[in-house]
This record gives structure tokens, sequence and C-alpha cells, in this order.
């Protein structure tokens, strides 16, 4: 299973990079790195105590960036050792492809493709979503393509798949459950205004949770949205729409988001309820959310990173919560050698109470605080986009 998605990510990577030549003014970059932490963790593995832990996560990529063409392609390794030995000492792998391109003047795609593979359930990528315990492999799939009909209409469509397997899913009596999702996206835009977008679209999904006493579902609807450009550096999106099951249930998704792009602050807040699948639950998982998140340049080589939510999950179309929670994080980094190399203290809390029993969505309590080295050779780590 692990091996058949790899290769699936690894094949897509190879014909996303050989689609078309890159133009003398597109840089192509390949770069390492790694990065070292000794950080000490409040519940590690979300259920196994306390304990002092040293991770040393090497990573490698390649990174292409030009006017028609951005792509970064990278892997890395977590090497994660317990000092008092609450947990067998773990590999958790991550490796995405990340990328859009300009095919034409009106054509726009754009793709990202995301595999974590691990024992640690802290390195999951479901912010809003509660997590279960126990080992896991997550791959996440997203194909977009945006074609300008006219100058002012614009037709976009979108595939994404999300395929989950957990380790707690092959217990004899298994407390969560493997599961995918298909996901179809299409929809209209008009720009009614230089600042006024309005859009139409309509999207189907289905939901495979294996073992579940329903493995199969599907879920459609339409939704109606806008975005609105502020100022130059100042959006927002609004959107939302009623989904219809097929077992006959109804239920809804909407988000707003208002962001802000400046030279020395990014920021955004965000609420929106929305439906997955692949979540490790009995049934697919609507989930309600409030986030917000910001990069805030202190000084020329200080930087500050901040995030903080809270959420609640129910599952089908219920409206009764079962799992609610909260997560903060803080990074302060220090740039050296250009934005080579960086020093950051970092700290993050994450809460989740289960008012459901019998679940493998525990309740969790976790504080994980740390010092991180991080070094990369052959770009700045700020043009790789993350916070390594």
């Amino acid at each position: 299973m692990r091996r058949h998605t790899t290769t699936t990510l690894a094949a897509l990577a190879l014909a996303v990079l050989t689609a078309g030549e890159v133009r003398g003014d597109t840089a192509a970059d390949p770069y390492a790195g790694v990065a070292v932490e000794q950080l000490y963790d409040s519940n590690v593995q979300n259920s196994k105590g306390s304990d002092s832990v040293t991770r040393v996560t090497p990573r490698i990529g390649f990174l292409v960036s030009g006017p028609r063409l951005d792509l970064d392609v990278d892997y890395r390794i977590g090497i994660f050792e317990y000092i008092n030995d609450t947990a067998p000492s773990s590999l958790n792998h991550r490796a995405s492809v990340v990328g859009k391109a300009a095919v034409s003047p009106r054509f726009d795609v754009d793709t990202r493709l995301l595999l974590v593979s691990g024992e640690d359930p802290f390195i999951l990528e479901l912010p809003g979503i509660a997590v279960p315990l126990g080992g896991y492999t997550e791959f996440e799939g997203h194909l977009g393509a945006k074609y300008l009909i006219t100058r002012r209409l614009a037709f976009d469509a979108a595939y994404g798949y999300r395929r989950s397997r957990f380790d707690e899913a092959d217990l004899p009596d298994p407390v969560a459950f493997n599961g995918d999702e298909h996901r179809v996206d299409a929809g209209l835009g008009y720009q009614m205004t230089r600042r006024l977008t309005l859009r139409g679209f309509g999207r189907y999904q289905h939901f495979t949770n294996f073992g579940a006493p329903v493995e199969n579902m599907d879920a459609a609807g339409p939704g109606v949205g806008l975005d609105y450009l502020f100022t130059g550096q100042t959006f927002g999106h609004a959107d939302a729409g009623p989904l219809f099951t097929s077992d006959g249930r109804t239920t809804w998704f909407g988000r707003l988001h208002v962001g802000h792009q400046g030279e020395r602050a990014r920021y955004s807040l965000s609420g929106f309820r929305d439906f997955y699948g692949g979540t490790g639950g009995i049934d697919a998982t609507w989930t309600e959310a409030v986030m917000g998140q910001g990069v805030f340049s202190l000084t020329k080589q200080l930087e500050l990173r901040m995030r903080a939510g809270v959420f609640r999950n129910g599952f089908g179309a219920s409206e009764d919560a079962a799992v609610t929670g909260l997560v903060g994080r803080a990074d302060l980094g220090w740039k050296l050698f250009r934005d080579n190399m960086r020093i950051e203290l970092y700290g993050e809390h994450r809460a989740q109470d289960a008012a459901v029993g019998g679940l493998a969505f525990g309740d969790i309590q976790r504080t994980v605080v740390g010092l991180r080295l991080v070094a990369v050779a052959g770009v700045d780590i700020a043009a790789l986009g993350d916070n390594p």
C-alpha cells in the first residue's frame, strides 16, 4: 500500500517535470537541507506521556521558478528519538509536489500532491479535523485548471483525492476506519468590477469507509461565492451551499476568509464548515473551524509565525458534535547566512475532547516546546514557501 502510493506520487511528479521545456528565464535549482530539533513533548504520539525528543529531518528537493511555471518537489524523512523510551524510535516520511503553470495566456493549471506516513499524528496536516491515535499513511492529491473564456468570465474545475490508512483500523475490533474520498468541483466566475467577482459552482464527493456499517456514500450540491479586493494587499472570499447525501440527509458547507499580503506582514482569518472523508471516522466527517494565522517580519533577520484555531467535528450529516478541539502555535525564527540557515524557538499546544466513547479520537492534551536549527543549501529557505 505504501509502496503503491509512493510510486504514484513519483510518477505524477515526473510527469509534471517532463511536461515541457524549462525556459531560459526560469530558474531550476536542486536543494538539500536538514532540521535538527531538541524539544519537550508533554504527550508523545498523543497517548504515551511526556519525554524529551530529538528530531533530525533531512530533506532533498527540486525548485523551479519562472514567469510561467512554479514547481517544488520535496521529500523529508523525520527521525524521532525519545530520550526516556516512552516510544520506540520512529521514521516519519513526508513527500510533496506543489506547482502551478500558465499553459497559455488564458489557461492555468495547478497541482498539490502530499504523502505523509509515520507513527506520530503530530505531523498530519489536517487543520480543524480530529486526529486518530497510532500510525498512519495519508495521500492527498489535487489537480485544478482555470480557463478564461472572456476578459471577465472564467471556468474552473478541480479533482481531489484523499486516501487514509490507520494502524488502528487493523485491530480485531477496529476503532478507526480506513477511507477514501473523491471530489470534483466545477464553476463559473464573472468579474463584475475591478474589485468584485461572483461565482456559481457545483461539487460532488464520493466517500468510502472500509469496514464501516455503510461503506459508500455520495454527496453533491450547488454553491455561490464571491471574491472581493479591499485594497491591493487585502482581499476576501465567501462561499456557501447545501450538500445532499445519497442516504437522504442534508448538510451544508461554507467559508469566509479575509487575508492580507504585505511586504512585512502576511495574515489571514477564516471560518469554515466542510465535509471530508478519509479521516478515520465511521462516516464522512463534517468540520466547523475558526482559524487565524500570520507571518510577521519584526526585523530583517527576525520573523514571527503564529497560528491558532478552534474546531468541532461530527459524523455524517448529524449536527451533534463528537469531537471539539483547539490548536495554537508560535515560531520565532532568526535568519542567518542570507536565509540559508535559521534558528527557531517554537511552541505548540493541541487539545481534543471526544464527546463519544469507543472511538480512536480520544481526549488529548499535548504541548510541544523546542529549539530547531534549519539549514538549506541551493535555495533560500523563504523560497520554499513553508515553515521547515
